[in-house]
C-alpha cells in the first residue's frame, strides 16, 4: 500500500478524536479510564467523574499552598557561632558641624542667624521672605559656602588606630557634605580579622558639641532627618557590638523578590536618598545644597518652598538590604573620663568581636518544588512525567500516524470491516468423539458413534 504522508485536515482532525478517546481509556491517571469507558453504567461513570474533579481541586489548592510559600518564605535564618574565620568592617564614624559652629565672623548677628537657619533647615520648614532678601544677592552657591565656613578637619581632630595594642597615627579624618550637613568622616578601608582585635579608634577633638554618627561602611552619609546616635559634649568610650548577616552561595538562584535583599554594595540609606533625590530634582529641576549633584543646579533660597512640597508628596522606593550586610549597636557609652576637667582626653570607640552572625540560606529550593509538585500530582492524579510523554505521544505522532493510514486506505478504496462477535450455542459447542478400531485379520474399520 502506498501512504499518503501528507493527509488532509478532515483525516487529522478525525484521528485527533480518536487519539483522544483511546488516551482517555489507555492513560495511567487515576480514575480517567473509569469515566471515560462507555461500557460501563453510568451511574459509575459519574462517580468515578466526581472523584477525579475532587483530586484535581485538591492537587490545584495543594499546589497553590506550596507555591506561596515558594514565592514569600524560602529562606532560613540561623544563628552561626563558629565566628573566628570570619572578617569585619569597620563601621563609618561622622562628626558633623552644627549651624552654630559657621565662621561667619564679618556679618552681623542677623545675618548670621539667617545662615543656621539655612544649615539647619528641614524639609517642612519655610524661608521667610525676609532671610530670601537679604541672603538671595550675597551667596548663591551653599554648598561651597557653608563648606568654607566650617572647621578644618586637621584642625580640630587627631586620630590613632590601635590594632591588637598597636598604635597606627594619623590624620583620617576629611570633610565631606552629607545630607545632615558639613562632616568629618573617618573610613577605614580595610577588613578586621579576629587577629587585629582588640580594634580601637582613639580621636581627640578640640571642638565641642559635635554630632556623633556611625553608618555602614558604603554609607554616603547620615540622613537628615534621624538624630545624631551620640551629641558629643564631652570625651567618651564607646563599645560597639556588630551584627553581621551573609548568605549562602544557593541564594543566587532566587529572585530578588524571594531573597528579600539585593547583591551589590549599594546599601538601603544610599537606595531611599538616590530615589530621594530622583523625585525632587524631577518636580523642582534643582536639589537642596546638602544632596548637591555635579549635573544639577542647586536650588535658590525662593524653590526652597517646592523641596517641601515635594517633599510631603514623596513616595518612599520599595529598598531592599544588601544580602550581606553589617549592623552596628551601641553596646556602652561612657561620657567623661576621671581627672579630666578640661576636656582633653581623647574620645574611644572599641570594637567587639561578634560572638555569632546570621547565616541566610536556602530551605525550599527549586528542586524541592519539583519534588513537592510531583508527590501532590503522583499521590492525587497519579501524574508523572510519563504521563506527559503519553498526551504528547497520542496528541502528535499517533495522531498524525491514523490520520496517515486512513488518507492512504480511502485514497485506494482499502475498507477495513471490522470483527464481530459470534456466539456459540452448548450443542454447536458439544464436540463429536468417535472410536476406530481396526480388524487384525481383515484391516476393516469398525466405528462406534456416540
Amino acid at each position: 500500500m502506498k501512504y499518503n504522508y501528507f493527509p488532509s485536515l478532515s483525516h487529522m482532525r478525525n484521528s485527533l478524536k480518536r487519539s483522544s478517546k483511546e488516551y482517555l481509556i489507555e492513560n495511567s491517571l487515576h480514575g480517567v479510564p473509569y469515566f471515560a469507558d462507555s461500557t460501563r453504567p453510568k451511574w459509575e461513570r459519574g462517580l468515578w467523574f466526581l472523584l477525579t474533579i475532587a483530586s484535581i481541586v485538591i492537587t490545584i489548592v495543594t499546589i497553590i499552598i506550596i507555591w506561596n510559600k515558594f514565592e514569600n518564605n524560602p529562606t532560613l535564618t540561623e544563628l552561626e557561632t563558629h565566628v573566628s574565620e570570619e572578617e569585619v568592617s569597620f563601621p563609618q564614624v561622622f562628626l558633623c558641624f552644627e549651624g552654630n559652629q559657621l565662621n561667619v565672623s564679618d556679618t552681623n548677628a542677623a545675618e548670621k542667624s539667617f545662615y543656621e537657619k539655612i544649615y539647619e533647615w528641614k524639609w517642612d520648614e519655610k524661608i521667610s521672605v525676609e532671610i530670601q532678601e537679604k541672603i538671595s544677592n550675597k551667596v548663591t552657591d551653599f554648598y561651597n559656602a557653608f563648606r568654607q565656613w566650617t572647621p578644618q578637619c586637621d584642625a580640630i581632630l587627631e586620630n590613632a588606630i590601635v590594632i591588637d595594642k598597636r598604635y597606627i597615627r594619623g590624620k583620617d579624618f576629611r570633610k565631606v557634605v552629607t545630607p545632615a550637613g558639613v562632616c568629618c568622616k573617618f573610613n577605614y578601608s580595610k577588613t578586621i580579622l579576629i587577629a587585629d582585635t582588640p580594634f580601637q579608634l582613639n580621636f581627640k577633638t578640640t571642638l565641642f558639641p559635635l554630632k556623633f554618627y556611625i553608618t555602614d561602611k558604603f554609607d554616603v552619609g547620615p540622613s537628615r532627618e534621624i538624630i545624631p546616635h551620640i551629641k558629643l559634649r564631652i570625651p567618651l568610650s564607646v563599645q560597639l557590638d556588630i551584627f553581621h548577616t551573609y548568605v549562602t552561595s544557593d541564594f543566587e538562584m532566587l529572585s530578588d523578590y524571594q531573597r528579600q535583599c539585593h547583591y551589590g554594595q549599594s546599601t538601603y540609606n544610599n537606595c531611599r536618598l538616590n530615589c530621594l533625590i530622583k523625585d525632587i530634582s524631577k518636580k523642582c529641576n534643582c536639589l537642596p545644597w546638602f544632596l548637591k549633584e555635579k549635573n544639577i543646579k542647586e536650588c535658590s533660597l525662593s524653590q526652597y518652598s517646592c523641596l517641601t512640597k515635594a517633599y510631603d508628596k514623596y513616595i518612599d522606593c520599595k529598598c531592599t538590604l544588601p544580602c550581606n550586610f553589617t549592623v552596628y549597636r551601641l553596646l556602652k557609652t561612657t561620657e567623661g573620663f576621671d581627672n579630666d576637667t578640661e576636656n582633653l582626653s581623647s574620645n574611644e570607640i572599641i570594637l567587639n568581636w561578634p560572638n555569632f552572625v546570621f547565616r541566610r540560606e536556602v530551605r525550599f529550593g527549586y528542586m524541592d518544588l519539583v519534588v513537592s509538585f510531583g508527590g501532590i500530582a503522583g499521590l492525587f492524579l497519579g501524574y508523572s512525567l510519563l504521563t506527559s510523554f503519553e498526551l504528547f505521544y497520542y496528541l502528535s505522532f499517533r495522531t498524525y500516524c491514523g490520520a496517515v493510514l486512513d488518507s492512504s486506505r480511502k485514497s485506494q478504496n482499502i475498507i477495513t470491516i471490522p470483527s464481530k462477535k459470534v456466539r456459540f450455542t452448548s450443542e454447536q459447542l458439544k464436540p463429536k468423539i468417535q472410536f476406530i478400531s481396526y480388524n487384525n485379520y481383515e484391516n476393516d474399520k469398525i466405528f462406534y458413534k456416540r
